[in-house]
């Protein structure tokens, strides 16, 4: 539970996005008479979490072990029956309701070994990618094990270690502050976050170019006349886009906003966005 809570704390955080579904395959042996079949009897099961960043992750971890609980007791409905029942719009290059998968498995003996003969696993090499991202935990009595299974049309290995050293630095976070806010919880390690103010301090030290308003004051005198923006069926000349953007700054001239203040933009892509990024250069 724990593993699971974690993965999904790390994809929300990563993607921006609160309402996180994971797969995991369910061993699909509820039955005792199963037990001893040859078979594979594996069923996917989707696990969903909507993740709030002010919560505890023990508060978290508690409503995940629930909820994954309850959906135990369906572990054998058939998946394809789901997605049916669901009328979900099918896209043969993507799974229907999850992208990632999380599979925790405990290590088991590497050898069989029968009367007269040994049997050792022998492992052929993945050359395709079932999903966006598998997490693949192995747990034995002294350590815990992670293998990544990726796309390669979406990650990169630099990415994926990235991604590895995130949710290490996450889970011993959590080892430490289990009653922390998932939001506050550190996922870079000192070593990645020297690294990346350093970034940030040497994309600083480099010179500017013109300002962008500049550079577009300098294209609306050019050509007044020529189209600017479009969005669906609306459009602006660089003139009439200036003229606009000329009235925000001023309105926010107005209200005591200043070349050093920082103004918030909440709109969807359309027009009024770029009046509005435009209209902030207020001088």
């Amino acid at each position: 539970m724990t593993l699971l809570a974690s993965v999904q704390v790390l994809l929300a955080r990563v993607s921006g996005q609160t309402d996180v579904i994971v797969g995991s395959p369910m061993a699909g042996r509820v039955r005792p008479e199963l037990g001893d079949q040859i078979g594979f009897y594996v069923n996917m099961l989707p696990l969903r979490t909507v993740v709030d960043h002010a919560e505890p992750f023990r508060a978290l971890l508690r409503r995940v072990s629930d909820a994954t609980g309850r959906a135990l007791e369906h572990e054998i409905y058939p998946f394809d029956q789901l997605v049916h029942e669901l009328h979900l719009d099918r896209d043969l290059a993507r799974s229907p309701l999850f992208d990632v998968v999380v599979v925790v498995d405990q290590a088991g003996d590497a050898v069989l070994v029968f009367e007269g003969l040994t049997v050792t696993p022998l492992m052929r090499p993945r050359v395709s990618s079932k999903f966006d991202l598998t997490f693949h935990f192995v747990e034995s009595p002294t350590t815990l094990a992670l293998t990544i299974e990726y796309s390669t049309d979406l990650f990169t290995a630099a990415r994926v270690t990235q991604i590895a050293e995130q949710l290490e630095t996450l889970l011993q976070a959590i080892a430490h502050q289990p009653g922390a806010a998932t939001g506050r919880l550190p996922m870079l390690s000192s070593t990645a976050r020297a690294a990346t103010i350093a970034r940030s301090v040497a994309r600083d030290a480099v010179a500017p170019g013109p300002h962008v308003v500049s550079r577009f004051e300098s294209a609306a005198a050019a050509q007044p006349h020529a189209v600017a923006v479009t969005c669906d069926d609306a459009s602006l000349t660089y003139d009439a886009l200036n003229a606009r953007a000329n009235q925000v700054a001023h309105r926010l001239r107005a209200a005591g906003v200043t070349a050093e203040s920082r103004v918030g933009v909440c709109l969807t892509r359309s027009i009024d966005l770029v009046v509005a990024i435009l209209g902030q250069d207020v001088q």
